[in-house]
Parts: structure tokens; C-alpha cells; sequence
């Protein structure tokens, strides 16, 4: 298997491209943590994946919060010892609910900080904890989801693009730091990438 015993922690996980990024990482070997907003939909995720208590842990976890992320990697790394890759899953387009399809002259500021917070400062927080564990380990990989909104912007999705071109950019500077540190390999994509990346040095 690929991912034979690597640590593979993905966000907001519970359902959609998250759910389907886990399951793949599972059937590789890899054991899991698993985040979401709520822990229900955690819980039912984890007993899904139907692996041993061992190969996996499910946490409730924000990752606009600085403490739940901060609680999400040292729960994590308390598990399992280490932490092989981090996929920057959790975003949203508007936030449930609605409002949606809104022209930049109608977007509410809350609306605005909410896309942005989850999709960009969420990745920007959880890079951050990961990159404390993966230096000190000499390797690693940080995958982050983006969108083709964050190459090309799209007509009544402007929060959405401006935060996935932030995370382009992100994904840019840890690419650099990554470089320079040899410690953690990042990559942006539209899709998962199903094994684990080669790290740099």
C-alpha cells in the first residue's frame, strides 16, 4: 500500500471531496484523523471508514479557530507520534444557508469574512501547526484543495475566488519556505492527490 502507516490528517472530512479523500487515503494504508464541524457527522464518518480504533481518530474541530486547530494537531500528534500529510480540505463557496450568487456591490461583510475565514485562514492555521510538526520530523506534505475560481475569477463568487487565489498564494510561500527548510513538500490542486508526495530533500 502507498500509504502504509503514514498520518494523514484531512479537514473538514465528514462528507463530500473530504469523505472521498480519507476513504482513498484509508484503502492506502494511511491512518486518519478526521475533522468537521460537527461531531455527529465526525463520529458517523470514522465508523464508516470502519477501521481499527488504532488506524483512526474523528475530532470536532473549527479551523477558523486558533484553538480548536491548535487542540486538532496536538490531539492528533498525541495519537499517533507524527503527522505525514495535511490536506487543507474545509471550504465553502457561501455559507450554508445563503445567501449565494451574490455581485461583489451585494456582498454583506459578513458573508465575506466567513469564505474567507474558512477557506483561507482556516488553511492558513492549520499549514501553520503543521509545519511545526513536520520541521522538527525533517519531511512531510501539505496539500491544499483550491479551485479553478482561485486561477480564473468567476462572475457572483467573488469571496470564493479571492480566497482561493489566497491559498494559491499560500500554497506559493510554503512551496518556497519548503524549499528553503527541506522539511515539508506543498501543493495546491482541484483534486486530491492519491499518494503521498516525495518531500524535498
Amino acid at each position: 500500500m502507498k500509504l502504509s502507516d503514514k498520518v494523514a490528517l484531512v479537514t473538514g472530512s465528514a462528507r463530500g471531496l473530504g469523505w472521498q479523500i480519507v476513504q482513498a487515503f484509508a484503502e492506502e494504508g494511511a491512518r486518519i484523523a478526521s475533522c468537521d464541524l460537527a461531531q455527529s457527522d465526525v463520529d458517523q464518518a470514522v465508523a464508516k471508514l470502519g477501521l481499527p480504533p488504532a488506524r483512526v481518530l474523528g475530532i470536532k474541530a473549527d479551523v477558523t479557530s486558533e484553538r480548536d486547530v491548535n487542540d486538532l494537531f496536538c490531539r492528533t500528534l498525541e495519537k499517533f507520534t507524527r503527522l505525514d500529510v495535511l490536506v487543507n480540505n474545509a471550504g465553502f463557496a457561501w455559507p450554508r444557508g445563503g445567501p449565494v450568487n451574490l455581485e461583489v456591490a451585494e456582498t454583506p461583510l459578513d458573508v465575506w469574512l466567513k469564505i474567507l475565514d474558512t477557506n483561507l485562514n482556516g488553511t492558513f492555521l492549520c499549514s501553520r501547526e503543521a509545519l511545526k510538526i513536520m520541521r522538527p520530523q525533517g519531511h512531510g506534505t501539505i496539500i491544499n484543495i483550491s479551485s479553478p475560481q482561485g486561477k480564473k475569477g468567476k462572475l457572483l463568487r467573488g469571496a470564493y475566488s479571492a480566497a482561493k487565489f489566497g491559498v494559491a498564494g499560500l500554497t506559493q510561500v510554503l512551496a518556497l519556505h519548503s524549499r528553503q527548510s527541506r522539511c515539508a513538500h506543498a501543493q495546491s490542486g482541484n483534486c486530491p492527490r492519491l499518494r503521498c508526495l516525495p518531500c524535498l530533500g
